[in-house]
């Protein structure tokens, strides 16, 4: 059995952490061996400097574990690495925080069996499995599941760049095909002249414009004779009045 494995089972039980519980564990551990924040002494530090020094001190200390409750964690870490915790391992704020309150003082008690901070060799022997897990994670993603990733996606992009090759060879038509086609539009082209030819508006619109050329000069030419008839009838009637 691994140093953590019953603080993982335990919080995966109380919190329904499920495979969550592996990945909040690694987020603990970065941080609490984060060189740049000056590692394990430096983490517990923080806590020393929020009034909390005996709490630490019996996580450390053979004896009976100090609870510490969300309000302190809070006090020590701050909201927002409490929300980064909780980003990261795919959990919400207050599951986090409630779940790191749980863990914490057990992995110290754990990485501290004899009353004494670890030297740094010692602490990444025991933690090392744990942190190549949580730097390769993110949100729950495990550094497997990541490699498993980038190997599909890479595979992804070499079947997709094959499938262009091949888009593109398939452009290159063979002389064959090049006189197929040409022949085929040219096909349409003749089709569709002779369409044209068979189509009773090419022959009935000549007739039609006559016909209607003919009308108009009829219209145009009776409009003066009857002009002039009437004309004629009045200056008749004109002059049988005079004679009367």
């Amino acid at each position: 059995m691994s140093l953590f494995d019953s603080i993982v089972d335990e919080a995966r039980g109380k919190f329904n952490l499920g495979d969550k519980a592996n990945v909040l564990l690694s987020v603990l551990l970065a941080k609490m061996t984060d060189k740049s924040r000056g590692g394990f002494a430096g983490f517990l530090e923080r806590f020393n400097q929020a009034g909390l020094n005996g709490v630490t001190s019996s996580w450390v200390n053979s004896g009976a574990n100090t609870t510490i409750s969300n309000e302190q964690i809070e006090s020590a870490l701050g909201n927002e690495e409490i929300q980064e915790i909780a980003n990261r391992s795919g959990t919400d704020y207050q599951t986090a925080i409630s779940a790191t309150a749980f863990m914490l003082p057990r992995v110290v008690d754990n990485l501290t069996p004899d009353g004494i901070l670890p030297d740094e060799n010692n602490l990444l022997s025991q933690t090392g499995g744990y942190l190549t897990a949580d730097e390769s994670s993110f949100a729950g993603v495990s550094a497997g599941n990541a490699f498993d990733r980038i190997g599909t996606s890479a595979t992804d992009v070499i079947d997709a760049n094959r499938g262009n090759v091949g888009n593109r060879m398939n452009v290159v038509e063979t002389p064959q095909a090049v006189e197929s086609r040409t022949n085929t539009n040219l096909s349409h082209v003749s089709d569709y002249e002779n369409s044209d030819d068979s189509s009773p508006l090419k022959w009935l619109m000549p007739l039609l414009i006559l016909a209607l050329l003919i009308i108009l000069g009829y219209s145009f030419c009776s409009k003066p004779e009857e002009h002039k008839t009437n004309s004629t009838d009045i200056n008749a009637d004109s002059n049988v009045m005079q004679r009367a």
